[in-house]
């Protein structure tokens, strides 16, 4: 715009007068013509950040630059060019250690094998059920059903 070229000699005042427009239409159609400020800024965040190989943030890509442009600037700079930092996934807990070790051999010798089915069962079951004797005289469940 020539009224750009004339700025730094003459006031907007002066020219908006002789041009007869309002200083207020001279806002708004330079605000149209998208005119970016931060033009210079945008490739040194982008440099910044392709230095960091794509792992610093808004606030180390700041420090890095250290310029007085606040931090929003720069969230909104790199927002635009589509700069993200990587962020590594978070690891969920596990205590998986590895495979479990083989069971020891049977090294006593016992049997383990009952003549009748359910039967060493049945029996510590029967000695649980009535090892509570009540007030009354009469054995009682500790548990209202015997547990399997």
């Amino acid at each position: 715009m020539p009224v750009d070229r004339l700025r730094p000699r003459y006031s907007l005042r002066s020219m908006a007068c002789l041009l007869r427009i309002a200083p207020s239409s001279y806002h708004y159609h330079h605000a149209r013509i998208g005119v970016d400020k931060y033009a210079g800024l945008r490739a040194r965040v982008a440099r910044a950040f392709a230095d960091s190989k794509g792992r610093y943030g808004y606030r180390r890509v700041k420090a890095a630059l250290g310029t007085g442009v606040s931090e929003k600037v720069i969230r909104r700079i790199m927002a635009e060019g589509g700069l993200s930092a990587h962020v590594p996934k978070r690891r969920r807990y596990s205590s998986y250690e590895g495979e479990t070790t083989p069971a020891p051999g049977n090294l006593v010798n016992r049997d383990f094998t009952a003549e009748r089915c359910f039967a060493s069962m049945f029996v510590r079951q029967v000695r649980q059920c009535f090892s509570v004797v009540w007030a009354d005289g009469f054995p009682r469940c500790r548990h209202r059903f015997p547990v399997m």
